[in-house]
């Protein structure tokens, strides 16, 4: 987004996924995508594992006539620059909203045992609570939309939009895809 750059880092456990944090920057902050990934970078440093798994969805390839390297390409290449092992995952288009919105109903109620319980650290993913306990719903030409007027309205910060919410739809979705039956391009997490 134009705005804000955002990402959420998760790791899978035996009985949980575990959010571990989320970070942004903004261009209030007069950064942008690279400063993200130096920090995400500089964060993570102490630890021995340099290895990521790296979800994005359809809106991390295009290019324009601003940059000829795609959103996904110019984080890879971050990444790899400051000494990481990038595993590229593309999960293609994302769901639509209202299976995403039956799908964190599954996964938050605990409801349906194909959807692996999630776990957040509050102190280091506050932003993204705050993205998804504001991230309304309406009812769009489609059913259930998540309402993302919150992106365009001047009043609130762009940390405590959709945005958040949205990379932890792109971040849980990439890793469970193959588990909950999707591997397609376009598809439907929860069959009905």
């Amino acid at each position: 987004n134009a705005s804000i750059n955002s990402l959420v880092v998760g790791q899978e456990t035996d009985r949980f996924f575990r959010v571990l944090k989320s970070m942004f920057v903004t261009n209030k902050q007069k950064k942008v995508l690279v400063d993200l990934i130096d920090e995400f970078c500089a964060y993570y440093a102490p630890h021995n594992c340099h290895e990521v798994f790296y979800y994005y969805d359809h809106t991390a390839i295009s290019t324009d006539s601003t940059r000829l390297k795609s959103l996904a390409d110019i984080v890879s290449e971050r990444l790899r620059s400051n000494g990481w092992v990038v595993f590229p995952r593309f999960i293609g288009q994302q769901p639509r909203h209202d299976t995403r919105y039956r799908m964190w109903e599954a996964v938050l109620k605990e409801s349906d045992p194909r959807f692996k319980p999630i776990r957040f650290n509050r102190d280091n993913s506050k932003n993204l609570l705050t993205s998804m306990q504001l991230a309304g719903v309406r009812i769009g030409k489609n059913g259930f939309e998540k309402d993302k007027r919150s992106e365009a309205n001047k009043l609130i910060p762009q940390e405590d939009a959709t945005h958040l919410s949205d990379a932890m739809d792109t971040l849980y979705i990439g890793k469970f895809q193959h588990q909950y039956g999707y591997t397609t391009a376009y598809h439907g997490l929860i069959i009905v």
